[in-house]
């Protein structure tokens, strides 16, 4: 879990997220 948070952060801070590839709600789920 906390590996995908750690991409998930990584994304943000590059800026080049996409919401429909990372969701926060499927991110709990995993």
């Amino acid at each position: 879990m906390r590996e995908n948070f750690v991409k998930l952060y990584d994304v943000l801070a590059d800026g080049q997220i996409n919401p429909q590839y990372y969701n926060w709600e499927r991110l709990e789920e995993i």
